[in-house]
């Protein structure tokens, strides 16, 4: 995707969070969306460019007509689909435009395409490489061959995870990007545990 236009749109937190088009003249920038070595990085705070409506409706629209989001995810997960689901109702109460952030399976009737639960289990579930090989074989799909976004999550296994299983991750996400160009692959890191700045979550969200 064009930088000019649209880079990507990132799903994080507890709800749809479009994250902003990146403009060459004008780039929104908060605590909460950094750019590190051309990545987009957001955090949950990314939540306030919905909240506080600093996304203009045409590019939200404008992602809608592009993006089509493959995301698969178990419970903890599913905190952002069920966030999305509430969304029309939370910002057409708020006197949005309606019908701005509806999504579905498919795109159809201007929503955004979104296939929620497009295959099984999570990044660690059932084990921590299986995400990978069903990624594939979902993108090999003729069937997807208009999905340009994947992301998964994590459900609990950042915290006892060791160096080398994030390495796994940090690998076969890179063995995708260089084998479909096309798409754009959101990394996701791991709920915060409780365990602290000196525990083993932040130690390996880290990496």
């Amino acid at each position: 995707m064009n930088k000019k236009n649209l880079v990507v749109v990132v799903l994080i937190s507890i709800g749809f969070m479009l994250i902003t088009p990146l403009f060459e003249a004008q780039q929104i920038r908060t605590s909460a969306l950094v750019e590190a070595n051309g990545a987009i990085i957001a955090d949950h705070t990314v939540v306030n460019y919905i909240r506080l409506d600093m996304i203009p409706d045409e590019n939200i629209t404008n992602a809608k007509n592009t993006l089509h989001i493959a995301y698969e995810h178990t419970s903890h997960g599913s905190q952002i689909s069920d966030g999305m689901a509430g969304l029309p109702t939370f910002k057409e109460g708020l006197n949005g435009t309606e019908g701005l952030y509806d999504f579905n399976n498919g795109g159809t009737g201007g929503a955004l395409d979104f296939h929620d639960n497009f295959a099984s289990g999570d990044l660690g579930n059932p084990d921590r490489e299986t995400w990978a090989t069903l990624t594939r074989d979902y993108l090999d799909d003729p069937a997807n061959s208009d999905v340009n976004v994947v992301m998964w999550s994590w459900c609990g296994q950042v915290s006892s995870a060791s160096e080398s299983d994030i390495e796994t991750y940090l690998n076969l996400m890179t063995e995708l990007e260089n084998d479909f160009p096309s798409v754009q692959f959101v990394y996701m890191t791991g709920h915060v545990n409780g365990d602290g700045l000196e525990g083993n979550t932040h130690a390996r969200n880290e990496q």
